[in-house]
């Protein structure tokens, strides 16, 4: 059976948005909750439709049930990592005095504030070869600084 998955997303609820090419339907589920909660739709704009309604539905059920709706989450977790990896940060931790704990929370952090930023605006960057011919003088970061003996000279960029 092939499937196709997307992420919905309303207030702080998670949901699925999965295709059922075979049986030709729109579905998915609530994610992050301890209770199972389901909707379909004909089309994607149904499907999320369908979901912002599931999630107003159980959060009413919640209230009226005095039933925190969001799954609660420990902070602690297993991370299956390379013998080599473990082994780097081990040492990593130790010539910053901090924990293993501490490193690799600090680098999910990271992690997570970079994915988090990706949605604003993406700033590109990249680097230009300057030829300078007629044996002038170029100042890349003061902008045209050129020998006063020797005429403008031809650039050729190379990207």
């Amino acid at each position: 059976m092939t499937k196709y998955r997307s992420l919905l997303s309303y207030g702080d609820f998670q949901g699925s948005a999965d295709i059922s090419v075979e049986d030709d339907c729109l579905f998915g589920r609530i994610l992050h909750i301890d209770d199972v909660v389901t909707y379909e739709a004909n089309s994607p704009q149904e499907l999320e439709k369908s979901f912002k309604a599931a999630v107003d539905d159980y959060l009413d059920f919640c209230k009226e049930q005095g039933h925190n709706p969001c799954k609660p989450y420990k902070g602690g977790f297993n991370v299956r990592v390379s013998p080599d990896l473990h082994k780097k940060l081990a040492y990593m931790a130790k010539k910053k005095d901090m924990s293993l704990n501490e490193i690799v929370n600090e680098a999910l952090a990271e992690k997570v504030d970079a994915e988090s930023r990706v949605a604003g605006p993406v700033i590109h960057h990249h680097n230009h070869f300057v030829t300078v011919n007629n044996h002038g003088s170029y100042d890349s970061e003061e902008g045209a600084a050129w020998s006063e003996k020797a005429q403008k000279p031809k650039l050729s960029m190379l990207q």
